[in-house]
């Protein structure tokens, strides 16, 4: 039978006691197909240099004894790096392929092998070209049907020439309610005490107090009977489905939550599988997004403009609330599942795109970092080269030189043009054939070298990533063309207009990804070249603007911010795209913008009235909620022309209401990570002071938990004042540390670029409300 289906994952199965890849899908009503491919063969390959054929099968036939029969053996011949090289590859069935790895890294080690670390369900993906979350037509013969599942063995799989919505997705979002008396709960001894999910209209509830065998039980009734194609919630994978594993263990069962009762089962890259489900971790969205400061669902929930809880519960006070006050407990994980939801639905075509385009299944697409996404596509397209991935090797870490940063212009500019070269990295690597395998140390011949930095590239084969990045330039200009045609407001609109975006990141990760030191395809001299043709590009637009009179106010790795004169930035921009070769826009004007002293350090009005911050407190965790909204306001004002003796004014009131002790604790906690274990720290730093004050109290503080804590009187260094949060009492606190250690560094750092003196600052922070206004 023929069908046309959505497929969003592969993975390692079996049939008839064979081998055999899973191909989930779905079809447009979100009906469930597990299609079946026994056919296909791991495989991995060796140097043939390093070891001959005859080795090879003497050191298996004798470590895999009867299994060796099912090894098959091939000399072939690669390409590695773009260079010509033998190879042995060996294929078969996956365990006695596993087993065959095994034996040969053990005694010859790991570089000798290639794409044995490679999947074979990631293999098939790249192999057959499959996208996921992408619509196939398949051909297959079904052999049965299984608890909502139609079961079918493949016979051909091709791309359907359509482009057509998701299926009718059911999502559910997940919250467990973990808690201890002792601060973080053990999953040895500390039970689950309940859960909550949300499914877009409901709330599913379940408490107990005691023995959680029952609710695991319940959990697992549960999602089956709701039966989600969806299952998205937030720390999942680093704390929630490791904690439900645990608690299982210890009644000695498996929580069945898979379609066709599969067990959860933590992968080898860290992810959970939860088997014909897609699993989705939103922590690993907000991880790898750097203006997310503590990582939380406040933050992402803020970022999409989400209904904001006023007073979040801190994870080590569940047990707490639990006991004094469950119904703010509960009234918050309520809170937290439906934030979950909506921003999985804010996310979605963003996370089915980037899947689709890195040939990453979804569930762990967010798990891979942006240069491992960046990878699988580069491994895609090697493929079709007939390219050997390389290994992933250690590396000594090697600096290089970055982009141009100039020193900021310090003080309040007004009528500021951004300048941003559209793709520059992408486009310089396209134009001088920038890769890893073009790469020459020494001039000559049909190449483009660089004398300043010693490197250069040849010119007479495309190189690799140059003819990735056109490739990704080709699909976003045909995905571009065609939005031009649909209603904007349509879902089919919104779907490829997230891959046009997604494509367009992925193109600018490409420059990075050479000196990444994880890169498979890393290259030392590739990364070095491209910054170099960055700073030199940039270098030169600065000449260029500075001759025909544009005044230079700041640049940045791929911008330059100049004065806005329309017709002078339209000389330069002609001349850019012209005697560069390479397209620039306005990115954004600013009515009014600040410079700090610092690099990197600015905040400005937008012509749209948006405020953008960069670099400055405001946007950073170590510093208090209350010296944060102080800068914040004085900045709003500062940009919005607001005079110097009213911004002074904005100053004293926050000084006043620190001297009156009007400003509640929760405004003054200090927020700092523990990032190892407590007797790795060689530092008395406040932040590890108190856990360890907490830890000796019986405390269970754990790496990646994020310490609150406030400032008490008393003499001494900071470490020795600071107190958990949830201890500490207004008549202590010492307001004085607040006034000059935090409202003041942070008024300093904005208004003295305007000529407010840092001794007017202090004057006010050492008077006001100390006479008469004190009771105004």
């Amino acid at each position: 039978m023929d069908r046309i289906l959505w497929i969003y994952d592969t993975a390692i199965g079996e049939y008839l006691g064979r081998d055999a890849i899973w191909i989930w899908s779905l079809d447009e009503d979100g009906n469930y197909h597990l299609l079946i491919d026994d056919n296909f063969k791991d495989y991995f390959y060796i140097d043939s240099s390093k070891l001959s054929l005859d080795d090879v099968k003497n050191i298996l036939r004798s470590g895999l004894r009867d299994k060796f029969k099912d090894i098959e053996f091939e000399n072939v011949v690669k390409l590695l790096f773009g260079k010509g090289k033998n190879f042995i590859k060996l294929s078969g069935a996956f365990s006695p392929i596993k087993e065959a790895s095994d034996i040969l890294s053990s005694k010859y080690g790991r570089n000798i092998l290639f794409e044995n670390d490679l999947r074979p369900s990631q293999k098939y993906i790249m192999d057959r070209s499959i996208s996921p979350t992408k619509w196939y037509k398949i051909e297959y013969d079904k052999v049965k049907e299984e608890s909502g599942v139609s079961i079918g063995l493949v016979k051909s799989i091709e791309e359907a020439d359509v482009e057509k919505e998701y299926p009718r997705l059911r999502i559910v979002s997940i919250d467990l309610i973990l808690g201890s008396k002792y601060g973080a709960p053990d999953s040895d001894v500390d039970p689950i005490l309940g859960y909550i999910l949300y499914d877009g209209k409901d709330f599913h509830e379940y408490y107990i107090d005691g023995n959680d065998s029952e609710l695991i039980d319940k959990l697992e009734s549960e999602i089956n009977i709701l039966d989600p194609h969806v299952i998205v919630g937030f720390e999942t994978n680093s704390i929630l489905w490791p904690y439900l594993n645990d608690r299982s263990k210890k009644y000695k069962k498996a929580p069945k939550i898979g379609k066709l009762g599969g067990e959860l089962h933590q992968s080898v890259l860290g992810h959970f599988s939860i088997g014909g489900r897609i699993n989705i971790d939103l922590k690993e969205y907000v991880n790898d997004i750097p203006i997310f400061q503590r990582k939380t669902l406040e933050e992402l929930s803020e970022y999409l403009k989400l209904k904001i809880f006023e007073y979040p519960v801190d994870r080590l006070l569940y047990y707490q609330y639990w006991s004094n006050d469950r119904d703010r407990l509960l009234n918050y994980v309520r809170w937290r599942v439906k934030t979950i939801y909506e921003s999985y639905k804010l996310l979605e075509d963003h996370i089915y795109a980037l899947s689709q385009t890195t040939y990453i299944p979804p569930d762990y697409v967010l798990t891979a970092s942006s240069g491992r996404r960046a990878e699988y596509f580069i491994m895609k397209v090697a493929r079709s080269r007939n390219e050997v991935v390389p290994n992933i090797r250690e590396r000594v870490y090697r600096t290089y030189p970055g982009g141009l940063v100039l020193k900021p212009r310090r003080g309040l500019h007004s009528d500021i043009a951004v300048i941003d070269y559209k793709s520059m990295y992408p486009t310089l690597m396209i134009k001088y054939n920038v890769s890893p395998e073009t790469i020459v140390s020494e001039p000559g011949g049909d190449t483009t070298f660089f004398e300043e930095i010693g490197y250069g590239v040849r010119r007479d084969k495309k190189g690799l990533l140059p003819t990735i990045l056109e490739e990704l330039t080709k699909k976003r200009d045909e995905i571009k063309s065609v939005l031009k045609k649909l209603d904007h407001t349509s879902r089919l609109y919104k779907i490829l207009d997230a891959r046009q975006r997604v494509l367009k990141i992925l193109s600018n990760t490409m420059y990075g990804y050479m000196g990444w030191m994880g890169a498979r395809w890393y290259s030392y001299e590739g990364a070095s070249i491209v910054t170099y043709l960055g700073r030199r590009t940039i270098g030169l637009s600065i000449d260029k603007a500075k001759e025909i009179g544009l005044d230079i106010i700041y640049g940045d790795t791929d911008s330059i911010f100049v004065n806005y004169d329309k017709d002078k930035v339209n000389i330069l921009l002609s001349w850019m795209e012209k005697d560069l070769g390479l397209e620039a826009k306005i990115d954004k004007i600013f009515k009014k913008i600040l410079f700090t002293e610092a690099k990197k350090r600015y905040a400005g009005l937008t012509t749209d009235g948006d405020i953008e911050v960069v670099g400055l407190e405001y946007v950073r965790r170590d510093w208090c909620e209350y010296a944060r909204d102080a800068q914040y306001d004085i900045l709003k004002h500062l940009l919005e022309g607001y005079p110097k003796n009213k911004l002074l004014d904005i100053f004293r009131e926050y000084v006043k209401k620190l001297r009156r002790k009007e400003v509640s604790i929760n405004k003054l906690i200090i927020w700092e990570q523990i990032t190892k274990s407590l007797d790795e720290y060689k530092v008395n730093a406040p932040h590890v002071e108190v856990a360890r004050k907490l830890s000796s109290e019986g405390w269970r503080v754990k790496r990646g938990v994020f310490i609150g804590y406030v400032i008490y009187k008393g003499e001494g260094p900071l470490y020795k004042r600071a107190i958990h949060y949830t201890k500490a009492e207004p008549k202590y606190i010492d307001w004085e540390y607040y006034i000059f250690n935090q409202l003041l560094p942070v008024a300093i750092r904005i208004l003295s670029p305007i000529g407010i003196s840092d001794k007017t600052l202090e004057s006010i922070a050492h008077g006001a409300g100390m006479g008469l206004d004190m009771f105004v």
